[in-house]
């Protein structure tokens, strides 16, 4: 399965040629969940929406990975210890868009 990971940089320009909507605007903010100090409540969810992602998919992903309860729960202390790394600096792109109906 090919996915255009490039899609939602171009998704504006697509919104604005349906001709269906007008005054169309974009917000992008990149939110930062690494590091030990977090500037403000977005980054600080961010990390631990991450990581309690990672907790809650063991099952699904343990046996894909073919790792037993135990390194599974090493894995994931890896994984958040690497976010609260205070030298990390991960992120994610949040986007939304806004228009009107014409």
């Amino acid at each position: 399965m090919n996915v255009d990971h490039t899609f939602i940089h171009r998704f504006k320009e697509y919104l604005i040629n349906t001709n269906q909507l007008k005054d169309v605007t974009e917000q992008r903010v990149k939110i930062t969940f690494g590091g030990k100090k977090y500037d403000d409540f977005a980054e600080e969810f961010a990390a631990e929406a991450t990581i309690d992602f990672i907790k809650l998919m063991a099952e699904k992903i343990m046996p894909i990975m073919k790792l037993t309860r135990e390194e599974y729960d090493d894995f994931v202390k890896e994984i958040e210890n690497e976010i609260k790394d205070e030298n990390n600096t991960d992120h994610i792109w949040y986007q939304r868009l806004f228009a009107m109906k014409m």
